[in-house]
């Protein structure tokens, strides 16, 4: 049922931006899940890792997301530490065509460096008026 509620993957994740997205080569942020995966069971740190990996493709394109879409085809993300603590840190940027096919490149990392390397082919759109 549709009780008036913003489901979005991108309202589900708490966002704490550490530099301007649309003048920087490389964005950079913060962000912990505000939902369970599973309702009711405490997420594990790599189930955290992976709910705000998907944030990458969008992030670092110096592209307005209010109005431009960035659907990621494929996810890879490489995992070479269990990350500690609730934020997980995003570093990423962004390559693309005119025709919007691209890659996204990054970092994933908590309070004490990286934990894991991350990349995204993507379709960059821009997005139908109302």
């Amino acid at each position: 049922p549709d009780d008036g509620t913003d489901r979005t993957y991108i309202q589900s994740l708490d966002w704490r931006w550490l530099n301007d997205i649309l003048n920087s080569v490389q964005a950079e942020c913060w962000a912990t899940p505000l939902v369970d995966l599973v309702a009711g069971e405490a997420m594990t740190p790599v189930q955290r890792l992976f709910a705000v990996a998907d944030i990458a493709n969008g992030m670092g394109s110096r592209l307005d997301p209010s109005e431009f879409t960035f659907l990621n085809t494929d996810l890879a993300v490489h995992i070479h530490r269990v990350p500690e603590g609730q934020w997980v840190g995003v570093r990423s940027e962004n390559h693309y065509g005119a025709d919007g096919v691209g890659v996204s490149r990054g970092t994933l990392f908590d309070e004490s460096g990286p934990v894991a390397s991350i990349q995204q082919a993507q379709l960059v759109r821009r997005r139908a008026l109302p």
